[in-house]
């Protein structure tokens, strides 16, 4: 019930093996060990809505809503559902993606989750805590967050559904994404989309490319770039960088290559080296994301493309020369000022001296 490694000495016991193996957390290995050996885990306080008990309630809901979606975009006769399965045909999503992803789709009905999870014997307070319904305030009546929408799963690493991403169908819709609100297992700014499929080739190819959105990790990925994450958002967070960098220091950002996504890796880039991470760049041609350059340039174009990447140094300082001139005293000024505090979050001296 012991491992020796008689080359660098590391040793231990079958959580210790787990924890190095797969680079999971104390709590994360005896979850994955307790459903191997099917121990219910019963040492954690079932009033505690954080437990790692997979019979939590909002793991329970979340996993049924999950299928429901999912079932509803491969079987359902509704126009909707038919619409829906032609959109993400148009995208280039196969149904082996489809089906490796769990996405789902939402009909267009205010109660078509809401009734089925009555049905299971659901409490409208749970679903209204979990985030898949919302309340009403003026008729004290409740009804479905996600409606007429392309549903996207998210995982943690346990393999544990804890939230959803929805893409409106009708373009019409003001809001092009709605995501789940913070819930007792789900805090924004702490998960990344895909990582528990990408984990074993970031491990094994010792890099990780991080993308923005859903479509742009997950055409990537069909495609066989499968050390791809999203970061569901538009900017990294440290939670996000910490949960990443037990995989891999070895990180490539690839943003959209419009202002927004350019902004959104500048405010990762400092936050990654604080973490004492390799960072580099990879950029797409203007008006590109992931999603679009793979399905016109194929995988091998993208590839290439990550591959010649910008150092963090070198891609900061060229949209600061964009952004404030580097002919003037005052924008030579503004540079310098904003270089010098990316370069003083280097841990190596030397590298430090070099920039300088």
């Amino acid at each position: 019930q012991i491992f020796h490694c008689f080359g660098c000495g590391v040793g231990g016991n079958v959580i210790v093996f787990l924890m190095k193996q797969e680079r999971l957390t104390f709590k994360e290995a005896i979850v994955v060990l307790a459903r191997k050996a099917n121990v219910d885990i019963n040492q954690f306080d079932r009033n505690d809505s954080n437990s790692v008990d997979d019979k939590n309630p909002f793991f329970e809901i979340n996993a049924l809503a999950m299928e429901y979606y999912h079932a509803i975009l491969l079987y359902e006769k509704d126009p909707s559902a038919k619409e829906a399965r032609e959109y993400l045909k148009s995208r280039g999503v196969t149904l082996e993606t489809v089906q490796k992803f769990k996405i789902g789709f939402a009909l267009n009905r205010w109660d078509g989750l809401l009734s089925f999870l009555e049905k299971k014997k659901i409490s409208l307070a749970l679903m209204e805590k979990t985030g898949v319904a919302i309340a009403h305030e003026q008729k004290n009546s409740f009804y479905d967050r996600f409606r007429n929408r392309i549903i996207f799963p998210i995982f943690d690493l346990q393999g544990r559904c804890i939230a959803f991403g929805g893409r409106r169908l009708n373009e019409n819709d003001p809001a092009k994404y709605i995501n789940s609100p913070e819930s007792p297992i789900y805090t924004k700014g702490k998960h990344l989309f895909a990582l528990l499929l990408s984990k074993p080739s970031i491990m094994q190819l010792d890099q990780a490319v991080v993308v923005e959105g859903y479509l742009d990790c997950i055409t990537p990925f069909q495609a066989g770039i499968i050390n791809v994450v999203a970061s569901l958002g538009t900017a990294l967070t440290v939670e996000q960088i910490k949960q990443l960098r037990r995989f891999t220091q070895n990180i490539t950002i690839l943003f959209d290559a419009d202002p927004a996504g350019e902004m959104a890796t500048l405010r990762s880039l400092d936050l990654l080296l604080e973490q004492r991470c390799h960072v580099r760049v990879a950029t797409l041609p203007q008006g590109h994301d992931p999603d679009t350059f793979v399905r016109e340039f194929g995988a091998e174009a993208f590839k290439e493309r990550i591959a010649q990447v910008f150092s963090l140094f070198d891609f900061k300082l060229q949209k600061m020369i964009q952004l404030h001139g580097s002919q003037g005293v005052e924008g030579k000024g503004k540079i310098a000022a904003l270089m010098i505090e990316t370069i003083s979050k280097y841990s190596s001296e030397v590298v430090r001296d070099e920039y300088l």
